[in-house]
């Protein structure tokens, strides 16, 4: 038999004597440390989240004021007309659609209103109107009509017919133009 030089034998017998500790250490208390670490980041998470939940609900009351003094300034929801009835709401409908279209240039020659229809609870109403316009005012009917905010409106319809007599290319032609516009009202 071989025997070993003094040194090796001690470093063989220190590497068994450290092994179990070593083998301990890897297999239980390193998973424990490392364990205890992402459990310390879950709760600081979780801390975190709570101070931002506290402070959101002590805002609520405060939010909630807002709320009800914004509902009390504007008693209506945003873009449906604001009537008592539905024959006030299509004559509101129909002086706002006047009013635009003579605001933006065009000569009101017909308007009338349609029957309402009903629609996920609201009402429908369309007023039909026929205006002679200049085509370089055209765009500019169409855009206060569809950009309008309080009530809300649409076109729903839209014929546009030019005088039989050709022009020339660089005078504004007179326009005869068809529209049906359509704005919601909410029955109380």
């Amino acid at each position: 038999m071989i025997s070993a030089p003094p040194f090796a034998r001690r470093a063989l017998a220190l590497v068994i004597l450290l092994l179990p500790f070593t083998m301990i250490w890897l297999l239980a208390i390193e998973p424990l440390i490392t364990r205890h670490g992402e459990t310390q980041d879950a709760m600081d998470r979780t801390l975190h989240l709570l101070a931002r939940y506290k402070a959101n609900a002590t805002q609520k009351a405060d939010l909630e004021q807002m709320v009800m003094q914004r509902r009390q300034l504007m008693p209506q929801q945003q873009g449906v007309i604001d009537a008592a009835n539905v024959a006030l709401a299509s004559s509101a409908l129909q002086s706002s659609l006047r009013r635009i279209l003579e605001t933006n240039g065009g000569s009101v020659r017909v308007l009338s209103i349609a029957p309402p229809v009903r629609e996920q609870g609201y009402d429908r109403l369309t007023a039909r109107a026929e205006i002679g316009i200049a085509s370089d005012r055209l765009i500019e009917v169409i855009y206060a009509l569809e950009s309008v905010v309080a009530p809300n409106l649409t076109i729903e319809a839209l014929d546009i017919r030019a005088p039989d007599q050709p022009q020339k290319a660089d005078e504004n032609v007179s326009l005869m133009v068809r529209l049906d516009v359509s704005g919601y009202w909410e029955p109380k």
